[in-house]
């Protein structure tokens, strides 16, 4: 699989397939990396990308840091410090204000001091302010880290981010989509930008049937015989949980033994709790709420499903529901249709509609042989571009052509 972001930007990544012990240690002393991140939210994708970056660069060859804009008191810090990683929370919340000319001193000092080779950001506040800082302090390389298609900017950070993207060097997208989006929305140079996937812990998550015959079965009350349709997603707007709701009440209505496992949390799960113990889907609904081990729930599912209607980029879920094995229904929203071959490991559907989604249901469950065959499809694919060895190593090789 090549991308078109990857061929355009081939004199400045290389061969994007290599494994992480190919990478051959940097010449001379160790590079320096400052990671900003606007806020760290628990169980968030970006975040979850993070640690796993962080925690895994070679300490003989690296030196790491992270700075958090808000919200840094969390099982997220802790998990980065866990790994010996300097973590720094600033305390920031607004950027036009006095507060924020003092903490501009502070990441000032924190560039310099550490003598700053790299600067990687995630999002909006990190790829302005903190690149605008970053580049005032004399740091050596800036580099973005673009996590979704952006559709949730309003004009005015559009606008921000064309004035400070001239000063970033290289623009590392998680998927082509959101390569394409910034090009054509933000200008960004094609020549600046690289596309990185995501990757998932192969040994985390294995490949493995259907299995129900768990203490974790009984406790959502999910029998050998029942068709379980599973989720893994936060409940917000862009998620589309009405979408999902919709296109399983539809199915309930044609599939009796019909289980749906829903895994997450967020500001609208009490509304979508109250939804689904008052109508048809009473009884057949089970909200685990935030977890942090999936790869014990995703065997208890037949089919995975993800159906965000905007603002996605390339979802760890998705990955790692095909590295269990799980077919995929996702919709065509960002990355999704990268990672899910339409007919192959899984079914792509337009955005927002609900019938599609309950044809994509009733079509697994009327085929189970194909329904497997798209499984083992989806583990072959993951091992083939999307494990967590290559994204390190790929990462590994843009740092060092950076600083060459």
């Amino acid at each position: 699989m090549e991308s078109w972001m990857n061929q355009v930007t081939t004199s400045m990544t290389g061969n994007l397939g290599e494994t992480a012990e190919q990478v051959s240690q940097p010449k001379g002393k160790k590079i320096n990396i400052l990671f900003i991140i606007d806020e760290l939210k628990v169980g968030a994708g970006t975040e979850r990308h993070l640690v796993h970056l962080v925690s895994r660069l070679n300490k003989e060859w690296y030196n790491v840091m992270v700075c958090c804009f808000e919200g840094g008191e969390n099982e997220m810090k802790k998990e980065i410090v866990r790994h010996g990683v300097p973590f720094i929370n600033l305390d920031l919340k607004k950027m036009y204000t006095l507060k924020a000319l003092i903490k501009a001193g502070e990441l000032s000092k924190i560039v310099r001091k550490h003598n700053i080779d790299i600067v990687q950001t995630y999002h909006f506040k990190s790829d302005t302010f903190g690149v605008m800082v970053s580049k005032l302090s004399s740091a050596k390389k800036i580099v973005s880290s673009r996590r979704d298609i952006g559709d949730s900017k309003k004009p005015r950070q559009i606008l921000l981010n064309k004035i400070m993207n001239p000063f970033i060097n290289n623009f590392i997208m998680v998927c082509d989509e959101v390569g394409r989006r910034s090009h054509d929305n933000e200008r960004i140079p094609c020549e600046k930008m690289v596309t990185i996937y995501n990757g998932v812990d192969l040994n985390r998550f294995k490949f493995g049937e259907v299995n129900r015959s768990t203490e974790l079965a009984d406790t959502y009350d999910i029998q050998k015989g029942d068709f379980v349709v599973g989720t893994v997603a936060m409940f917000r707007p862009e998620k589309a949980y009405n979408i999902f709701f919709q296109g399983m009440e539809k199915a309930a209505s044609q599939i009796a033994n019909l289980k749906v496992l829903v895994i997450g949390h967020g500001p609208e799960s009490v509304q979508y709790m109250n939804y689904c113990n008052q109508g048809s889907l009473k009884g057949i609904v089970k909200f685990a709420g935030y977890i942090e081990d999936p790869e014990r729930y995703l065997p208890l599912m037949d089919v995975f499903c993800l159906v965000p209607n905007k603002r996605e980029g390339f979802s760890n879920a998705i990955l790692e529901a095909m590295a269990t094995g799980r077919p995929v229904i996702a919709t065509d929203v960002g990355g999704n249709a990268e990672a899910v071959v339409n007919g192959e490991t899984g079914i792509v559907i337009p955005p927002d509609n609900a019938d599609k989604l309950s044809e994509a249901i009733m079509y697994f469950h009327n085929d189970p042989s194909t329904m497997v065959w798209m499984g083992k499809n989806g583990r072959r694919r993951v091992e083939r571009f999307f494990s967590l060895e290559r994204m390190i190593s790929n990462h590994k090789m843009l740092y060092q052509q950076m600083m060459t």
